[in-house]
């Protein structure tokens, strides 16, 4: 039985609620991995120092920098929210390291120039947002744009379309349908961004920081229908959610959580390396495909956060209650992930038995393949869920 089961068995509830507040305070101030505010430091520093590097390089680049770099790091952290702007960086970073980067760069080039364009204007933050046909927006800050595109071939649309195949193709993923967002659909988003930062009032807005765009999603994966997803490096700082999962604002919540988290690890590994080459395949008993290292790394970090998202959601006020509904009120489909139903009838249906999983054999078989700082990570995890997860069970 985790410690915040017996706490709550023994009606210790004040407790539980400062050790929720603790674990969430703590998840995040670690300065490489927990403080989000030092981890986009780095990566504005990074692709701010990278724009110098390709300007050096390529002239059309050049005769962009003062229209992209005036204004400073305000407008910097605008250029670089765009998920298609921090596409094409990476790329050119690739080509970079590779000594292959040298004029033309179409692709690059032309976006830098839709990006200059775009910061002339205050009400959109980068030339993706700049195509859509509604400006949505969501999150605490309201700096979350919505997809919405007026045309389905708009080429904004496409390179994200295919930047999201890219990614989730090797994992069985048929094409998907890109909706178009309802009023009450944003609305619905926005009441999820706003449950997640009351519920947990550091990590939450922690992880939307993360978040630049939101797409709805209707796509098959491996296993079924695709509930939420991250754009990784294939779209950065974009999260995919399927309009099925809004009608359950804890869900949601969760899973703008899960997600979030995903993309401030990604941010993280742009300046630390977490994982040793060369790790082999590994068998995760409630998938039917093998795991990457790296996969198992990112999913225990998510699973970790969400159990105190769970034990913090058990124990939500009155107030939330009333606003949100009781988690447990909403009949959707089970799934591990889920605070309002987990499927107990199946092994690892439930999801502290998917973190301790992960969360043993990190510390145990699979430590050879972290490094120094993957071992930190996961040590690191595992101090501050102590109070929710018992890992020796």
């Amino acid at each position: 039985m985790e410690m915040s089961e017996r706490l709550r068995g023994q009606g210790e509830e004040a407790a539980l609620q400062e050790a929720i507040r603790t674990a969430d305070r703590e998840l995040t101030r670690h300065p490489v991995f927990g403080d989000s505010k030092r981890i986009s430091a780095l990566v504005l520093e990074r692709y701010k120092f990278g724009l110098e590097l390709f300007a050096e390089r390529l002239p059309a680049v050049a005769a962009l920098l003062p229209r992209l770099t005036e204004g400073g790091d305000a407008r910097a952290r605008r250029l670089y929210r765009d998920p298609l702007v921090r596409k094409v960086m990476e790329a050119a970073f690739k080509k970079l390291e590779q000594g292959a980067l040298a004029a033309p760069q179409t692709e690059l080039e032309e976006l830098l120039a839709l990006a200059a364009e775009a910061l002339e204007r205050t009400d959109v933050d980068g030339p993706c947002e700049a195509r859509m046909s509604r400006r949505f927006r969501v999150g605490p800050r309201q700096d979350i744009w919505v997809w919405n595109f007026a045309h389905a071939e708009d080429p904004i649309l496409r390179e994200l379309r295919e930047g999201f195949d890219r990614v989730y193709s090797s994992r069985g993923t048929r094409p998907g349908r890109i909706i178009q967002p309802e009023e009450e659909q944003v609305a619905r988003l926005d009441r999820a961004c706003s449950l997640l930062t009351r519920v947990l009032p550091e990590v939450g807005p922690s992880a939307l920081g993360h978040i630049s765009s939101i797409c709805l999603l209707e796509v098959e994966v491996e296993g079924g229908k695709m509930m939420s997803a991250s754009g990784g490096d294939g779209i950065p700082s974009t999260v995919f959610m399927s309009p099925e999962q809004l009608r359950n604002p804890w869900d949601a919540a969760g899973h703008l959580l899960h997600e979030g988290l995903h993309l401030k690890l990604f941010d993280v590994v742009r300046a630390h390396t977490l994982v040793a080459p060369h790790s082999g395949p590994l068998e995760i008993p409630w998938r039917n495909i093998p795991w990457s290292m790296v996969r198992a790394v990112f999913a225990f970090h998510v699973y970790a956060h969400i159990e105190l998202y769970r034990a913090a959601a058990d124990l939500a006020d009155p107030v939330l209650l009333r606003e949100f509904g009781e988690p447990g009120s909403y009949t959707d489909n089970r799934h591990a992930m889920s605070v309002s139903r987990n499927n107990r009838s199946v092994p690892y249906g439930l999801s502290v038995e998917r973190t301790r999983f992960l969360g043993k054999h990190l510390r145990t078989t699979w430590a050879p393949w972290l490094t120094p700082e993957g071992l930190h990570l996961t040590r690191w995890l595992q101090q501050c869920m102590a109070p929710f997860v018992d890992w020796d069970a």
